[in-house]
């Protein structure tokens, strides 16, 4: 993908089309001259992967703690609603 190539012209490729453009971008940056000024350690070929994948995970772990938050809510509800259906059985 670095060089323009397709990843489908081999018979394995590692990542998707997409997140191989996508971590191959700083390599592109990184020989114009005229960037060097703005240029940021995010960037760097070294750690802009690490960097992008840690922050994926972080979101991936994030949303995982938030489903997991929202369906025990949803068991807590059930669990009430079913004490109130059963106290008003017994009460009837």
């Amino acid at each position: 993908v670095f060089n323009g190539d397709s990843p489908y012209k081999r018979h394995t490729y590692r990542y998707t089309p997409f997140l191989a453009s996508l971590l191959a971008w700083p390599m592109k940056q990184q020989g114009d001259d005229d960037s060097a000024w703005y240029y940021d350690w995010w960037r760097d070929k070294r750690y802009f992967g690490r960097i992008l994948f840690c922050v994926a995970d972080s979101i991936c772990g994030l949303i995982i703690v938030l489903l997991r938050r929202a369906g025990r809510r949803r068991l807590r509800q059930q669990q009430l609603q079913q004490q109130q259906q059963q106290q008003q059985e017994a009460s009837s």
